[in-house]
């Protein structure tokens, strides 16, 4: 089994202002990290679902000041690109995620299903006094 080329995480607040900074550094991976860089359709996924996935970290955590970062874990493999987004909100059920109202086209609610259409594997759990969404996207 081939090592990991590197691990990178990152803290930021829990705030809507900061999310920039988790996308960017998704795509810097995506684009200058693997070498040659990721195929658009693959780096546009992560980042997509790199944003879904802290914007509802940063909307849903508790609001304790404990609880005001979002950590994001960038697992670089050669093979594939695993992500962990954790916080200290009070945490979900992801098999009781409804699908999204594609009748009326609410304003949110599709984050978790765009992360599970996109993502080849996601798991979520918790540990360490975190929630964790454990994302796998595999480059091949």
């Amino acid at each position: 089994m081939a090592e990991a080329i590197c691990e990178l995480t990152l803290t930021i607040p829990r705030d809507l202002a900061h999310l920039h900074l988790a996308t960017n550094l998704a795509s810097w991976i995506c684009h200058q990290v693997y070498q040659p860089p990721l195929r658009d359709d693959l780096a546009y996924a992560v980042e997509l679902c790199v944003s879904e996935a802290c914007t509802n970290a940063m909307k849903h955590a508790a609001t304790t000041a404990a609880a005001d970062i979002v950590v994001l874990v960038f697992g670089v493999w050669p093979d594939r690109l695993i992500i962990v987004v954790k916080d200290q909100g009070p945490g979900y059920d992801l098999t009781k995620t409804p699908l999204p109202d594609f009748e009326q086209h609410p304003e949110g609610g599709y984050g978790i299903f765009i992360i599970k259409s996109m993502m080849d594997v996601i798991e979520y759990y918790q540990a360490d006094g975190f929630n964790h969404l454990k994302m796998t996207k595999y480059l091949g």
